[in-house]
């Protein structure tokens, strides 16, 4: 009888052993994958570049190395984001109306009421001016409120600004506006912008946004792929809306077709285990260069 249930000790012992190495072995299998997957994003962003430093912008690319490893490419237009820095800039004075419309509209989409917004931008103009003269609804050194009067430094910062408190209520807002990048223009890029800010740009009505969006896709309606006007290097975007010349000038005061930066995105796999890498890189006549790194 003791022998038996030495049998039964030892034999759970053992399967247990056997179940643990047999995890361990898991484990490090699912490590190998993930750093394969990392590596094959990677080699995605580097023929990626190696196509921006020729000058063009490279076509969706999808490669199979073997039999579970791989990676696809896709670019996209950047500059379709708020530059925040532009629209507090008060030069040139004709565009402050614009730029303030644009701005209020843009903070009616996160939430905020049309009080909130004035005391927000007010508060924003008075942190980022280079004097100490209050806005009508703003706020300047206070005992325990110190604004810096220069101009933004990260999106973080607009959190510390007085009246942002709607922001926190709105998740997602960093992923609409950015601050001047250096070889990005700080106009917006009608090429690259979401349907919600495409809205909030004067003159831009619903038809003249739909239209728009099905000449940024091409033919096969899909943005990112090579029959899209930026892929074929041939964008004539305001040419599609219709503008007569006054309003077409008024348009480009504020907007852009024209790309000087892109969005890359490169997904890399190891059996079914896929990662990421998105890398924001402007072109040039030499190797790109890169802007941001996120992976």
């Amino acid at each position: 009888m003791v022998v038996m249930w030495a049998l039964l000790v030892l034999t759970a012992a053992v399967l247990a052993w056997a179940r643990w190495i047999q995890q361990d072995i898991q484990l490090d299998g699912n490590a190998n994958r993930r750093a394969e997957a990392l590596a094959m994003a990677h080699s995605g962003i580097a023929v990626a570049m190696a196509t921006l430093g020729s000058g063009e912008r490279p076509p969706i690319l999808d490669e199979e190395l073997g039999t579970s490893l791989g990676f696809r490419v896709r670019t996209l237009p950047e500059g379709g984001k708020l530059n925040l820095s532009w629209l507090l800039e008060p030069n040139p004075p004709q565009l402050q109306p614009a730029k303030t419309m644009i701005l209020k509209s843009w903070l009616s989409m996160r939430g905020f009421n049309y009080k909130e917004s004035d005391v927000f931008i007010d508060c924003l103009i008075d942190w980022t001016d280079a004097d100490n003269l209050r806005q009508l609804n703003g706020a300047e050194e206070e005992a325990n409120y110190h604004p810096p009067n220069r101009p933004l430094q990260s999106l973080d910062e607009v959190m510390q600004v007085r009246g942002s408190e709607p922001l926190r209520r709105s998740p997602g807002w960093q992923d609409q506006v950015t601050l001047t990048q250096p070889g990005q223009s700080p106009l917006l890029n009608i090429m690259a912008a979401p349907v919600q800010i495409l809205r909030i740009i004067p003159g831009l009505d619903e038809n003249r946004i739909q239209r728009l969006l099905a000449y940024r896709a091409g033919k096969d309606k899909i943005e990112g792929t090579k029959d899209d006007p930026e892929a074929l290097g041939k964008v004539d975007a305001y040419g599609q809306l219709g503008f007569n010349q006054a309003q077409l000038q008024q348009l480009r005061q504020i907007t852009t077709d024209q790309t000087q930066a892109v969005r890359i995105l490169a997904d890399g796999h190891s059996g079914k285990v896929v990662r990421q890498v998105e890398v924001v890189a402007r072109k040039s006549g030499g190797y790109p260069q890169i802007l941001s790194w996120k992976e």
